[in-house]
């Protein structure tokens, strides 16, 4: 399965095909990217569209061209969906310490893995990203990290996000949902 197909399989409930968030994505980025980071929005993941919220909240609050991350992960009307942020040939705005905005892709979980576990279901489908992220990118796996190990203000992914947990899925090494 490539990352076209993740996307298309996954990303709208109703298993429609969308196309124009499809055109974000890009096979051949002009960046070089070395890093995927994990992160969360430390708010509660409610039934509406948190993603929508988040790219609202960063485009006019913050001042940026889109929302920062370049990809979520958000539960909507009881099924988890992919959400697709800035563009593979944008750089981030997630994580501007140690310039990991140039070279990391930015992964955001909806939801507060400081009070509560994230879900296996949740662990697997982030897996899933990064797998094809990996595959499509080259990237080695020791160079997924949590937002925290550049950020020390930050829990980020959350107290309770287990990233080993991640790791060993990514690796197939645990039984997935």
């Amino acid at each position: 399965m490539n990352i076209f197909n993740c996307f298309k399989n996954i990303l709208n409930p109703n298993k429609e095909i969308i196309s124009m968030p499809l055109l974000k994505l890009k096979r051949f980025s002009t960046i070089k990217w070395s890093h995927i980071i994990i992160h969360h929005t430390a708010t509660v993941d409610g039934q509406s569209f948190d993603w929508e919220s988040i790219d609202k909240y960063h485009v006019q609050e913050n001042g940026w061209s889109d929302i920062g991350y370049h990809f979520g992960l958000e539960k909507l009307n009881n099924e988890y969906v992919f959400c697709i942020g800035r563009g593979l040939n944008d750089k981030g705005a997630h994580c501007a310490d140690n310039n990991m905005n140039s070279i990391a892709i930015g992964v955001c979980l909806v939801g507060n893995y400081d009070i509560i576990k994230p879900s296996d279901e949740q662990y697997f489908l982030l897996a899933s990203i990064c797998r094809n992220l990996i595959k499509e990118f080259e990237i080695p796996i020791e160079n997924i990290e949590p937002h925290s190990k550049y950020n020390k203000q930050k829990t980020c992914p959350g107290k309770l996000f287990e990233m080993d947990k991640l790791i060993n899925k990514i690796r197939g090494g645990e039984k997935n949902v």
